[in-house]
């Protein structure tokens, strides 16, 4: 498939274990870890940009308003924010992400940590039980204020619905209000605690994971956590999540609930790490309707907790425990439609670095055998932790019907004290970030990628680069450029044929004049990634047939915000970035029919319940739909989604037929059919 020696590992990267065919098999010791770079996990740069925007727009999207990363305003008629005094995320043994200063904090930190559980004079001041009660007290506060908004959904002489929002990165209309009604966000951030170990877990659960040959631990972890402080928390501990998405800016719920996945053939969604999800709802249970948190997790002989020890009051709030598999996948990724998420209890695994090599190839010469390459891993690359993608340049050659590539090759290897001194970062690895901030602009990135095609298809390598793994999969960019986003998905035999319709389609609309607006064809390279998902019924990368899951094919296509306003047209006079990034999905919809599914958290056209149907199993969305009815039973939790997908029209037109019931702890979740009642007029509850 490729050239040995072009692919060949150096003597020492053998020697210090980069070809390693496993990751580590327990916990990194202390020692490492006060060996490593320890930079420390920043906020998204572009939460200062909503901030600005926040600012300048007040007047006009009120005070519980807010902005996204694209610079859309959403107005919402009141705000509920946890607060974010909630200290930072507290590890295993409570060494806090703020702890992460410097080469040997870390290590002084754990050894303090150990001494009876005192703090000394260390910056942590939250430990285990502590933490436990903290983060008890941040969902019983949120569970009271959605409670107090709302005693009562069956009085209103208006909806309320509730709406939660983390980040703000996604670019999907997935969490806009639904016309009509009083709308109320929910700002999850201060829900960010880490906690692992809980003693209500299946002892015979964690020691089958514990054991196995690629063992695995896990964590209660806050929804309002972003990936980047999670990540860098769980690696002063010896852990790492399972898989990440090219960025790192979201919250845990925002990123789980869209369907956010990683890179490589054995990997899948950010969902597939889920064990349980804790969600605040109101149950319409035979006494009227009731909020409580709900713990939902697979059937019992898949569950991590054991019911004789789950706690059913916690803070002063109601817990409850539901183990039915087919609840748990529909809850997973559900768009925020079925109650706010509050937690996870998530699957970890040793920390591992990733060791990755670009090689620059012409696309003719790739295409022919994308599937195998995605598959088989070349010479000194090992199938465990094997991850392969591909970015494609849009401009084809001059005068040449051909596309510069770059193939990149992961593989996962064991933690090495030496590992900075193998492999640095690489020129190409920062110079394509830089490649990628002036595509975004026009036509000098259209320029300066023509000029990179002639040294990226002579089959060479173009640099490697060695990292955390978390640092390996983000690419950087999503802080600095803002741009419109779309990723199409289809099996992943199709993935060759998903290529050339991209390239085909982007020739097809006409080419790029010089010093002239910006048109509707793609400028910037687009990425190709692999995936299998295993879990979440909507998830676009669990793609079954015959029964068996199938790996799925990803590209994702981005187009700049700024490309009319810098001249003062209106998004009318020539089609604006999200305009063109919506095209692209509908004719991508339209070509591929039942083999084409769009990211549920990046823009997604005009798709909608015909699109849905054609693209998904008719019993998972029937499964997923049935859920919708029980967690979201009064409407209290219908977005755009709910309604472009005419999940919240069908639940209102099925009112009053019987509901499905689910494992509860020793009983139903539901006990009894939805009744039809009177809606009697009442006050509308007031702000909080």
């Amino acid at each position: 498939m490729t050239d040995d020696s072009e692919l060949r590992l150096s003597r020492r990267a053998l020697v210090s274990g980069l070809a390693a065919s496993a990751v580590a098999t327990q916990l990194v010791p202390a020692e490492a870890l006060a060996a490593a770079d320890t930079r420390p996990c920043h906020p998204p740069h572009y939460l200062k940009w909503i901030g600005r925007r926040e600012r300048r727009w007040s007047d006009d999207i009120g005070p519980a308003g807010f902005v996204n990363y694209y610079g859309e305003p959403f107005h919402y008629d009141a705000r509920i924010v946890v607060d974010k005094q909630s200290l930072p995320s507290c590890g295993l043994w409570g060494a806090t992400a703020s702890s992460m200063e410097g080469p040997g904090r870390v290590k002084r930190n754990l050894q303090k940590a150990r001494l009876n559980g005192k703090p000394s004079s260390t910056d942590c001041h939250v430990w285990p039980s502590e933490n436990d009660l903290h983060f008890e007290r941040r969902i019983a506060e949120t569970y009271d204020a959605l409670a107090t908004a709302c005693p009562d959904p069956r009085g209103l002489n208006q909806p309320i619905r509730f709406c939660a929002v983390g980040s703000r990165h996604s670019s999907s209309d997935v969490y806009k209000r639904v016309e009509g009604g009083r709308a109320v966000v929910l700002h999850i951030e201060g829900i960010n605690q880490v906690l692992p170990g809980r003693t209500e877990f299946d002892p015979a659960f964690i020691r089958r994971h514990a054991e196995a040959d690629d063992p695995r631990y896990f964590a209660m972890v806050g929804a309002g956590i972003t990936i980047c402080a999670l990540n860098e928390t769980l690696w002063t501990q010896g852990l790492a999540i399972e898989t990440q998405g090219s960025f790192d800016g979201q919250t845990l719920a925002g990123a789980i609930s869209t369907g956010t996945h990683g890179a490589g053939v054995a990997e899948g969604a950010v969902a597939d790490s889920v064990e349980a999800v804790v969600v605040i709802t109101c149950l319409d249970t035979p006494e009227g309707p009731r909020w409580e948190v709900v713990q939902i997790e697979p059937d019992p002989a898949d569950a991590i907790t054991e019911p004789d020890l789950f706690r059913t009051e916690r803070a002063g709030v109601p817990w409850r425990l539901v183990q039915d598999s087919r609840l748990f996948e529909s809850a997973i990724v559900a768009m925020g439609t079925m109650g706010i998420i509050v937690a996870y209890v998530m699957r970890v695994k040793p920390a591992y670095f990733l060791y990755e090599r670009r090689v620059g190839r012409p696309w003719t010469e790739v295409r022919g055998n994308l599937f195998e390459r995605m598959r088989h891993p070349p010479n000194d690359f090992t199938a465990e932790g094997w991850r392969y993608e591909l970015v494609v340049n849009s401009n084809p050659f001059d005068n040449v019907h051909d596309w510069a590539t770059t193939e990149v090759y992961r593989n996962a290897w064991t933690y090495d004290l030496n590992y900075q001194e193998e492999v640095r970062e690489i020129p190409q690895k920062w110079a394509g970030g830089l490649a990628r901030n002036v595509n975004l602009g026009g036509n000098l990135g259209n320029t300066i990628t023509r000029l990179a095609n002639r040294s990226l298809v002579k089959g060479r390598r173009v640099g490697e680069f060695a990292d955390r793994c978390y640092r390996v999969l983000k690419l950087g960019q999503g802080e600095f450029v803002q741009a419109w986003g779309t990723e199409f998905m289809v099996p992943a035999d199709r993935g060759a044929e998903l290529v050339d319709w991209i390239l085909k389609t982007n020739l097809e609309v006409g080419d790029l004049k010089r010093f002239l607006p910006r048109k509707t064809r793609l400028v910037n390279p687009f990425g190709v990634r692999f995936a299998t998902g295993r879990r979440g019924f909507l998830s676009m990368v669990r793609w079954k047939r015959n029964g068996e899951l199938l790996p799925v094919c990803t590209a994702e296509l981005t187009e700049a915000v700024k490309n009319n306003r810098a001249r003062n047209l209106e998004p009318g006079d020539k089609p604006c970035a999200k305009e063109v990034v919506g095209a692209w999905a509908d004719r991508f919809t339209a070509e591929f029919g039942d083999n084409g599914r769009v990211h549920w958290g990046q823009v997604q056209g005009n798709t909608g319940r015909r699109e849905l149907d054609q693209a998904y199993d008719p019993d998972e969305i029937e499964a997923w739909y049935q859920s919708f009815r029980v967690l979201n039973a009064y409407g209290l939790f219908d977005t755009t989604f709910a309604r472009r997908m005419q999940f919240a029209q069908q639940r209102d037109a099925d009112r009053g037929k019987p509901v499905p019931t689910y494992r509860g702890l020793g009983a139903p979740l539901v006990e009894a059919p939805i009744r039809v009642r009177d809606m009697p007029d009442g006050p509308v509850p007031r702000e909080q």
